[in-house]
C-alpha cells in the first residue's frame, strides 16, 4: 500500500513536470510584443508620441483589420534607448519599416544593419528579423505589414532563428536626399521598386 502510494506521488510529480515543462515550451514558441489598438475610427488616427520610458518598447496599431484597414496594419512604435521589439521572427507576408527619428538596429538572417532618420526597411515575406535601440535616444518608426490575412497581428509572428540571408543589405536604404528647390505638391521619393518590376533604384 505504501508503495502504491508512493508510486502515485510520483507520478503526480512527473505529470506535472511534463505540464510545466509543455507550458514553458508553449510560451517560448509565442513571439512577445507589446502592441496596443488604437481604437479611432475614420481616416485620422493619433498616436501617442510621447518619450518612452525605462526600457519600453510600445507599438500602436493606428490602422489594421481590428480597426477599419483590411488591407494591411500600419503600425507606430516608439522604443527607448536600449528596448527591445518581438524577438527573430518571420512573416508569412511583407513588412516595411521607416524609422522616423533616432536609430533602429535591425538584424536581417545573422547580418545586423543600423538604419538611421528617412532610412527605409523592406523585409519580403519569410525572412528572419528583429528591431531593437542600441543607441542612447529614443528611436520611432512607422512599420507597414501587408497584406492584413489576420485579425490577430501576434498569431502572425512566427518565432525564427537566424539564418544567412543572402545580400541582406538590400533591403535597408536611406532616402536620396531632397533637392534643394522642391516642386509644389508632394515630392515623393522612391525607396524601394514595386515588386515585378526591373527598375532599379
Amino acid at each position: 500500500m505504501l508503495k502504491k502510494r508512493h508510486m502515485t506521488i510520483a507520478a503526480c510529480f512527473a505529470a506535472g513536470a511534463m505540464l510545466v515543462s509543455g507550458l514553458a515550451a508553449q510560451s517560448a514558441t509565442k513571439v512577445k510584443w507589446d502592441v496596443k489598438l488604437i481604437d479611432q475610427r475614420g481616416p485620422f488616427r493619433t498616436a501617442d508620441v510621447t518619450r518612452p520610458t525605462g526600457k519600453e518598447a510600445m507599438t500602436q496599431i493606428l490602422g489594421g483589420p481590428g480597426n477599419g484597414s483590411e488591407a494591411g496594419y500600419l503600425l507606430y512604435t516608439k522604443m527607448a534607448a536600449g528596448a527591445h521589439g518581438p524577438a527573430l521572427f518571420t512573416l508569412a507576408v511583407d513588412d516595411l519599416y521607416l524609422v522616423l527619428s533616432g536609430k533602429m538596429t535591425v538584424q536581417i538572417g545573422t547580418d545586423k544593419f543600423v538604419a538611421g532618420p528617412n532610412s527605409g526597411v523592406y523585409i519580403p515575406a519569410g525572412i528572419p528579423h528583429a528591431t531593437w535601440n542600441a543607441e542612447s535616444e529614443p528611436e520611432a518608426n512607422i512599420e507597414v505589414i501587408t497584406p492584413a490575412p489576420s485579425l490577430d497581428l501576434l498569431s502572425m509572428l512566427t518565432p525564427a532563428t537566424p539564418r544567412k540571408v543572402d545580400n541582406a543589405a538590400q533591403y535597408v536604404r536611406e532616402a536620396p536626399p531632397l533637392p534643394a528647390t522642391l516642386k509644389p505638391g508632394l515630392n515623393g521619393q522612391q525607396l524601394f521598386s514595386l515588386r515585378g518590376t526591373s527598375t532599379p533604384n
